[in-house]
């Protein structure tokens, strides 16, 4: 695969009309995506990645020697990624959250979402445009005033979440109940503070 100086013609319509073509391939090799393919897979219109490359922000672009025009035209996903996708939420999706905190049934954590008892935060997820929800920092340490779970537990206390939960069941503590029954293995933080000190 030679670096070549070429110019290739493009379709008007297809918006690139003369780009400079820095690599030519027979084979798309790993990294190396069909524009069209490229746009799919990170959630953006074909015709932002053209104007990058006619702004020259994006400047690996390769031409597929079996084809012609738009169809032969290929970028490399790491510089396109980099030069069009916005920057990522500061916060955690609530099924990182749920996994990081050790509640591992996801629907525990949406059901007491639902019913009030744990803070989250709205914000438009940066690929798909939609409001989501998230646990910013500040959610996850309002989440951890309030409640815990056996694997934070372990962390905080340095023992098995298993001796733990022992403790715990004997002193009579039980896990958080809600309007429509117990979540998991969620605890309230100001009984468990009383028993593990």
């Amino acid at each position: 695969m030679a670096y070549l100086g070429q110019n290739i013609r493009m379709p008007a319509d297809n918006a690139i009309e003369q780009h400079n073509i820095t690599r030519e391939t027979r084979q798309a090799q790993h990294g190396w995506e069909h524009l069209s393919k490229e746009a799919q897979r990170l959630k953006i219109r074909p015709v932002e990645i053209i104007e990058a490359i006619r702004d020259d922000r994006i400047t690996r672009v390769g031409n597929h020697m079996e084809w012609e025009g738009y169809a032969a035209v290929h970028v490399y996903h790491d510089e396109v990624a980099v030069v069009l996708l916005p920057d990522p939420v500061d916060a955690q999706s609530i099924e990182n959250f749920a996994k990081a905190v050790g509640i591992g049934q996801l629907s525990i954590l949406k059901r007491m979402i639902d019913e009030g008892h744990v803070q989250i935060t709205i914000v438009k997820n940066p690929i798909t445009k939609v409001d989501q929800a998230y646990f910013t920092a500040e959610d996850a340490v309002a989440f951890e005033e309030g409640y815990t779970t056996p694997k934070l537990l372990s962390q905080t206390h340095g023992a098995s979440w298993q001796a733990l939960v022992r403790r715990l069941r004997d002193a009579g503590i039980k896990p958080f109940v809600g309007k429509r029954g117990a979540f998991g293995n969620v605890y309230l933080r100001e009984a468990i503070d009383r028993i593990l000190r």
